[in-house]
């Protein structure tokens, strides 16, 4: 009787601790899965958020441009985020992309979007882009004295630039010619880095305009390349430069091809020669490695920046393989549709 009373006894003890230690487990989960949305939730939301059809004045600037690094990342498609311009400053992306159509030529309007079907008057380049870049130059400089040089977007780096890069999805020369009246109230406040043509001097300032996307005959390379202060620049092909080089042939430019195209881009597949399917996990092959490298080899002896876009994108940890290699090879923009973990990747680098 007593042995088996002092069993009960002992069961009940044990599943009294077993309980507690469940419960503390469960505690502990709880925890550390709040303390990880909450850091998450901090890192890619913002403060005072408005729809897109209220003022982007309301954002509060001080509390997206918290002391961090300016990170290579290229925020790709981002016009698929909430807020694209705070999305990506918020991490720290040293580049943006805009997909942007012009569908009336009477319009100065400029909307944005990456196909056609999705395009609405309440998504457009000035409510999306344009007001909010404005806002926060003009905030951090309203102290700039008369011949000071204007801040940028990084506390940390305010010197430093960012690359605006303006995919025109439809008729590139009406949007490179509607984007010049864009950029007026940019350009009247020394924010955008320019090129003299006749003195061959640089302006480096806070916003970099790039027209990227496809180079068919349309492009406005004849137009760019006329310009006499150079407010827009050409985002070569980092497959083909010598494709772009002959455009200007063609129209007796004669000037360095860097000071027309800042940046340079290809897919993935162009510069490796691999389709995506046929891609292996685990990072980049000794023979895809070289032949980036060597892309990547003359846009540098040319003074360019490089970019690969349609990267493998799943599973995550061969996509991260993937971007550390790109990043050990001297990528200089990172193409990136998740910005998280772009940023989470470089953070836990040496170099960052």
């Amino acid at each position: 009787m007593t042995n088996t009373s002092s069993q009960g006894t002992l069961s009940k003890a044990k599943a009294s601790a077993m309980m507690r230690s469940t419960k503390f487990m469960l505690a502990l989960v709880s925890v550390v899965t709040l303390t990880y949305f909450t850091t998450t939730k901090l890192l890619i939301s913002t403060v005072s958020r408005p729809q897109l059809n209220n003022s982007l004045l309301k954002r509060d600037y001080s509390y997206v441009a918290q002391e961090k690094p300016r990170l290579p990342i290229h925020s790709h498609n981002d016009e698929n985020r909430d807020d694209p311009v705070y999305d990506a400053l918020l991490i720290g992306a040293a580049s943006i992309e805009s997909d942007v159509w012009s569908l009336d030529p009477s319009d100065d309007t400029l909307l944005v979007g990456h196909d056609a079907w999705v395009l609405t008057k309440e998504r457009n380049l000035k409510d999306m882009y344009v007001d909010p870049l404005l806002q926060i130059l003009d905030e951090v400089n309203q102290d700039l004295q008369d011949g000071e040089h204007p801040n940028g977007f990084y506390p940390s780096d305010p010197g430093s630039t960012l690359f605006w890069q303006i995919d025109a999805k439809n008729e590139p020369v009406r949007v490179f010619n509607k984007l010049q009246k864009v950029l007026e109230s940019f350009q009247k406040k020394g924010y955008l880095t320019t090129f003299n043509t006749e003195t061959g001097e640089w302006y480096y300032g806070p916003l970099t305009i790039v027209m990227t996307g496809a180079l068919p005959i349309t492009f406005p390379v004849e137009q760019i390349a006329g310009l006499k202060v150079r407010n827009v620049f050409v985002d070569a092909p980092l497959d083909d430069l010598s494709a772009l080089q002959a455009r200007l042939d063609y129209y007796g430019n004669t000037e360095k091809l860097n000071t027309i195209a800042i940046t340079s881009s290809s897919s993935f597949s162009k510069i490796t020669g691999t389709e995506l399917e046929l891609v292996k996990l685990g990072g980049l092959s000794d023979i895809e490695r070289e032949r980036i490298r060597l892309a990547f080899e003359k846009a540098h002896n040319e003074g360019i920046l490089t970019r690969i876009w349609s990267t493998p994108g799943s599973p995550d940890s061969h996509r991260n393989a993937i971007w550390e290699d790109l990043l050990d090879l001297g990528i200089d923009l990172l193409n990136v549709d998740d910005l998280l973990p772009a940023a989470h990747l470089l953070y836990s680098r040496s170099n960052f």
